[in-house]
């Protein structure tokens, strides 16, 4: 079967070169797979998780898309974190019409890729505490968000109250969103980890 398939010029894969060519070797995944995976998890989180917020009236306030993005951002290279960064807001928009359009939509995109970039820096690169790499990205990614709409105004000549006000606004109205995902990144790399490993 192999030599006439050979013979019409058509190449043959067993079974288990198929598998191994798709990610699986020796029955475990490879690592391309298992940052698919995972990716794919988290961004169905990430569209899951404000949905079920407004359904129970939470909104806003526990930030249901930014966990799913602190997660990758710890457990995921830069290129597949940025790739949450601009996917579940942008999906989000598309299916629930939140965030909105203008000025919202590009705000929230920007803000997750800063927190995608510091994390990765700060816990990926530096290898500092996990609990200071998120908080640095919290503050850093709701200055650069205030920054933005700043810009904003500028530019169409909105009113805006100010970075510092806004700054605070966005610390000070979401602090029970921040706090539960302070609680949940970790747990959730910490095990993760452990399927990292036992998944090689």
């Amino acid at each position: 079967m192999k030599r006439l398939i050979a013979d019409k010029g058509l190449s043959f894969m067993s079974p288990s070169a198929l598998l191994e060519d798709v990610g699986f070797r020796e029955g475990r995944l490879s690592l391309t797979m298992q940052r698919v995976i995972v990716t794919s998890v988290l961004l169905a989180l990430g569209i899951l998780m404000p949905l079920l917020a407004h359904l129970f009236g939470t909104g806003r306030a526990l930030l249901p898309m930014h966990a799913a993005l602190m997660i990758g951002s710890c457990v995921l290279p830069l290129s597949y974190a940025l790739f949450l960064a601009l996917s579940i807001p942008l999906l989000n928009h598309l299916f629930t019409g939140m965030p909105i359009l203008f000025p919202a939509l590009p705000v929230v995109i920007f803000e997750f890729s800063v927190y995608v970039v510091i994390i990765r820096y700060c816990y990926g690169v530096l290898r500092c505490n996990i609990f200071l790499s998120l908080i640095v990205a919290q503050l850093l990614g709701r200055l650069a968000a205030a920054l933005l709409l700043w810009s904003f105004s500028i530019l169409w000549h909105t009113e805006f109250i100010g970075i510092s006000a806004y700054f605070l606004h966005l610390l000070s109205d979401f602090l029970p969103g921040i706090a539960l995902q302070l609680l949940i990144a970790p747990i959730a790399v910490g095990c993760s980890k452990l399927w990292w490993k036992d998944s090689r």
